[in-house]
């Protein structure tokens, strides 16, 4: 990707004649992106989508040099077809489909939880199952707080996950028929779907070892997948402080009785039902919702309209083109939490229970984060209030932290175009979907 201005990217999105792609289609041209071409399969060439005219998905017409960012709604055969030459071809490519969602050295990002990661990626990023993100968001300010120790959840996900046909058969049918179903792989013992949410959950929190089980059901809803949500974590945690956190994180709204309906059309994580629960120690329930076509697979208008925000606070300290071991990308990360945030700074939070008591605020970050902020700090010549304590960090800015490399570099000019639109697009598409109603990262 060559282009400097977000606005003028040239996008393809392949899959878009199915259920996600026209959902993906139609935010886009909410936010004003013209330069957009819709693929599909061959029998779909030819098709009118509002003004544009659907073309044949193909190597040849994926790489002719025409496009910036594809975006793939398709099945995990033809994203193994077409992703990697496309990728090749210097088009980056996100893809939706379990195609790549586990393979080493590409990243599978939730925007609001492990956002950073996208920057790593070589030509591929992809999206987290329509599940295990909004899970995601609401496991990641829970564990940040008090660390998880196992996770059970079950699922009441839409027929809008199995693609348009099966939403047109359920619009079709006799409600008095219907009934649950459990549509997945079976080997046995469990479902794809379950094997699938666990192992995607452990590969975003960064959590190999998390005990967590899942069971998987079909129901006749249109729209929107809910999980009801059993946690146990290693430090005690009331219903009230996880109310807290829940409220104070991105891409999350706290409702009192979350449904598909509610969530339906919005951006947003809602969770409610947040109790105590009392058959384990540490016990947490609640229950979780989000809109599957927009939240779990398709875009966040807010985060693909950087034009209509102000300029991020490292865009206005000046000329960041390099900075070492990766540092640029911390500050990234950060003004990304800040901007979701929407006030500016990045969100606070108690870092445990001990520092709780006595009183000491800290952001609602990762401890990885926390730790390499302060890193990040030193490196740019500025010292913390307590450098050989970096969990202790009580309060880091993203203006102090840019400012700082800003003052400490010497070079000049931009990040190459190629990492700009990078941060924008990466961080700020929803890897499925999955980017919050606030915006991930305006440069």
């Amino acid at each position: 990707m060559r282009r400097s201005s977000l606005a003028s990217a040239r996008i393809g999105v392949v899959g878009a004649t199915g259920a996600v792609g026209t959902v993906t289609l139609g935010l886009l041209a909410e936010r004003g992106y013209e330069n957009v071409r819709a693929f599909a399969s061959a029998r779909s060439a030819g098709k009118r989508l509002g003004d544009l005219v659907v073309e044949e998905a193909t190597v040849d017409a994926l790489t002719d040099g025409s496009l910036d960012l594809c975006l793939f709604s398709v099945g995990s055969a033809a994203s193994r077809e077409l992703v990697p030459p496309v990728a090749r071809a210097g088009v980056l490519c996100v893809d939706k489909s379990t195609a790549f969602r586990l393979e080493d050295g590409i990243p599978l990002v939730v925007p609001e939880v492990n956002g950073e990661r996208a920057l790593e990626h070589n030509g591929i990023v992809a999206n987290p199952n329509c599940c295990a993100i909004p899970l995601t968001c609401a496991l990641k300010p829970l564990h940040d707080e008090a660390g998880l120790r196992r996770v059970r959840v079950s699922t009441y996900q839409s027929v809008s996950g199995a693609g348009a046909q099966r939403m047109e058969q359920l619009r079709a049918s006799d409600p008095s028929a219907n009934d649950l179903a459990m549509d997945w792989s079976f080997d046995g013992v469990e479902f794809e779907e379950e094997a699938k949410l666990r192992a995607e959950t452990r590969k975003i929190l960064e959590l190999p070892e998390l005990p967590l089980s899942a069971t998987c059901v079909r129901v006749p809803v249109l729209i929107g997948h809910a999980e009801a949500v059993w946690v146990e974590t290693e430090e005690p945690l009331t219903p009230e402080r996880a109310r807290e956190l829940l409220e104070a994180a991105p891409g999350v709204r706290v409702e009192d009785f979350p449904t598909p309906g509610l969530a339906r059309g919005g951006d947003e994580v809602l969770v409610g039902r947040i109790r105590e629960d009392s058959a384990a120690e540490n016990g947490l329930a609640l229950f979780v919702v989000g809109d599957n076509l927009r939240k779990g697979a398709a875009l966040n208008s807010r985060s693909l309209a950087p034009s209509q925000r102000p300029h991020s606070a490292a865009a206005q300290a000046g000329s960041l083109r390099k900075v070492e071991g990766g540092l640029w990308r911390r500050v990234i990360a950060d003004e990304k939490r800040a901007f979701i945030a929407g006030r500016g700074t990045s969100p606070r939070r108690r870092v445990s229970p001990a520092e709780e008591r006595s009183g000491r605020e800290s952001r609602l970050e990762s401890r990885r984060f926390r730790h390499e902020a302060a890193r990040a700090l030193q490196a740019a010549g500025s010292s913390s209030s307590s450098p050989s304590s970096p969990m202790r960090i009580s309060r880091i800015s993203s203006t102090r932290i840019s400012s700082s490399i800003a003052s400490a570099s010497s070079a000049s000019g931009s990040f190459p175009a190629l990492r700009r639109m990078d941060r924008d697009l990466v961080i700020g598409h929803a890897v499925d979907g999955r980017a919050s109603s606030k915006p991930a990262l305006v440069a």
